[in-house]
């Protein structure tokens, strides 16, 4: 998807030396683990859904009739705008920190599961 791939993340300093030798290693890299597929499949589908589901409750609950409200609806009104607010303020300093290159996490969930976006560019065809 536009030439990007998902890579484990590696902490630390490295020397010139040692980065030449994480390169190689990159490129000799497994694929990433089953769980890391689930967990970004999961983060990739789920979440947007998730998140709509949320907007959709509160939606509902935002133009029902406040008599008919209980406990929990009013709770909801009160704190999903923050939680929404949160996670798009964490999203938007995650990406605009990243397109800076102050961190290698395109989102918070991605730095969350250790990954992070590689650009992938395919082998050339081979002339035959």
């Amino acid at each position: 998807f536009f030439g990007l791939r998902r890579r484990v993340v590696r902490h630390g300093r490295t020397s010139a030396l040692e980065a030449v030798e994480l390169e190689r290693r990159r490129l000799q890299a497994p694929a990433l683990t089953r769980r890391q597929v689930i967990a970004s499949l999961a983060v990739t589908v789920l979440l947007p859904w998730f998140r709509s589901r949320c907007e959709a409750r509160f939606r509902e609950v935002e133009f029902s009739i406040p008599s008919a409200q209980n406990r929990l609806d009013r709770t909801w009104l009160v704190s999903y705008p923050w939680v929404h607010a949160a996670n798009v303020l964490a999203s938007f300093g995650y990406r605009l920190l990243y397109l800076l290159e102050q961190t290698d996490a395109w989102s918070p969930w991605l730095h969350l599961l250790g990954l992070r976006l590689v650009r992938h560019f395919p082998d050339p065809p081979a002339d035959t």
